[in-house]
């Protein structure tokens, strides 16, 4: 699959020389951009914009809807599965382990890159979360004990069997 800068370069007939001369932004960050989807999705908002304006595309144009970029720094959250292969279908389950295993960065990365409706259903949809997160996160946000599957449905121990 092609870079989407790429794409939209190649459409335009522009190279990157000519894209950093336009947008103001430095040639070696673009040649990053457009040979490392990850580091286009790590970018700020502000450079997607000045790319989206500057090659007149929606800044949606450089990311395919199922896309979903963790930075490495939260790998540790995801040792038990592969984290770079996650999708926008995993949101809850990556929200569920960021607030309980990312610690405070987790938490405001959380905040910042997910809707609150995001959040909301993934604490009441997931049960990956210690006791204490739990307790925290329902009256963050002022959720029903009910509401929330960690509740929901005890954890069964082994001398249930």
């Amino acid at each position: 699959m092609s870079n989407p800068l790429q794409q939209c370069l190649q459409e335009k007939g522009w190279s990157l020389y000519r894209l950093s001369q336009e947008s103001g932004l430095p040639y070696a960050t673009l040649h990053g951009y457009a040979h490392s989807t990850a580091k286009l999705a790590a970018c700020s908002a502000a450079t997607l914009h000045a790319l989206a304006l500057t090659l007149g595309v929606p800044m949606e144009t450089f990311f395919a809807a199922d896309d979903l970029y963790l930075p490495p720094r939260f790998a540790a959250c995801f040792w038990d599965c592969d984290w770079k292969g996650l999708t926008a279908k995993n949101i809850p389950f990556v929200i569920a382990r960021l607030y309980d295993r990312g610690g405070i960065p987790g938490l405001l990365f959380v905040e910042k890159n997910f809707t609150l409706e995001q959040r909301v259903a993934a604490i009441k949809s997931q049960r990956d979360f210690t006791p204490v997160c739990a307790n925290f996160l329902a009256q963050r946000y002022a959720l029903d004990k009910s509401e929330m599957a960690y509740y929901r449905f005890p954890k069964t121990s082994r001398r249930d069997f």
